[in-house]
């Protein structure tokens, strides 16, 4: 297939490979063609020379497929290989641009709290926030309770460093993301979905690392 797109290989050899191992689509026979199409799919489909013949040969692998009994896995890989050389024609919604003042924020609690050449400074430009305009504050809220797998479990402790720099200035927040905190740990621990585990986990031990820094009391971790 490399030599395929290189030149060296003629491009009616590879389609005449590939329909031979359409018609015998063995479970073999649909891996080796499955490669085929990842390598050199696209190169053969939109190479003006060859796009019809070979369109015509992905017209009838659908076509064997759905007429083979094949092993549901190797559907998949068949379905998967065709839109690679053939993506849908469904529009893809543009994505939502964030306001500037929301990217900055994402940028203080995702990537430079957790520099430590820059986490002595995140907490100076959180202070630095326009405090009065609520929609900032409920995004930085939702940053620092989003303990998804961007966060590295190991520096959670960071979050609960600024958290306590900030209950000097900030008490009446600080105490409102505790207290959305452990509500979040209880309604997690009621539903127990599996597939919120490692956030849960992430949860626990931002509690704890409160705990260690005198942002709650006994009575609220046990209680948790």
């Amino acid at each position: 297939s490399e030599l395929c797109k290189c030149g060296v290989c003629p491009p009616g050899v590879m389609m005449d490979y590939f329909n031979s191992l359409i018609e015998d689509l063995t479970p073999h026979h649909a891996e080796m063609a499955v490669h085929l199409l990842q390598v050199c799919g696209r190169y053969l489909l939109y190479t003006p020379e060859t796009s019809t013949r070979f369109q015509n040969l992905l017209d009838k692998m659908q076509r064997l497929k759905n007429v083979k009994n094949l092993q549901y896995r190797l559907e998949i890989m068949l379905d998967e290989a065709h839109l690679h050389v053939k993506p849908s024609d469904r529009k893809v919604r543009p994505k939502k641009e964030k306001p500037p003042m929301r990217r900055f924020i994402d940028r203080l609690i995702f990537v430079n709290l957790y520099d430590d050449d820059e986490s002595d400074k995140v907490l100076k430009l959180v202070r630095k926030l326009p405090w009065q305009n609520e929609q900032v504050v409920k995004w930085l809220k939702k940053d620092i309770l989003d303990l998804g797998m961007n966060v590295n479990y190991e520096s959670i402790h960071q979050l609960a460093c600024l958290l306590a720099g900030l209950a000097r200035y900030r008490d009446a927040f600080v105490i409102d993301v505790i207290d959305q905190l452990t509500e979040d740990i209880q309604v997690g621990m009621e539903r127990n979905d599996f597939r919120e585990l490692p956030s849960r986990v992430r949860q626990v031990k931002l509690l704890g690392e409160l705990y260690n820094y005198r942002l709650g009391g006994p009575g609220g971790v046990f209680g948790t």
